[in-house]
């Protein structure tokens, strides 16, 4: 798979697309094929070093997703809908989402 990663705090000239292997997921995750991807102010910001909630660098960019859930771990299941996403490297959305 492809991600857009910022290793340290700049401008968009510091972005670098890495090709790594498809992750598996583990007990209670899943994998999502990200269908679409978005940068929002958030991810401008995490890239520029200017936000508190990034994580540290480096760091994957797209805190907005959609995709199709493509594998299960155990003890997951794969919802009805195709889920919106959180970026992998942040911390885990609420597990309630209602």
């Amino acid at each position: 798979m492809k991600r857009l990663i910022s290793p340290k705090a700049g401008d968009a000239g510091i972005l670098t697309v890495e090709e790594v292997a498809d992750p598996c997921p583990r007990s209670g995750e899943v994998v999502v094929k990200v269908e679409a991807a978005g940068l929002n102010f958030a991810d401008v910001l995490a890239r520029q070093g200017l936000y508190p909630d990034a994580p540290p660098f480096p760091h994957c960019m797209g805190y907005e997703f959609a995709g199709v859930v493509s594998a299960t771990g155990n003890a997951a299941t794969a919802p009805c809908a195709p889920p919106a996403g959180w970026e992998p490297s942040a911390s885990p959305p609420p597990a309630n989402r209602g």
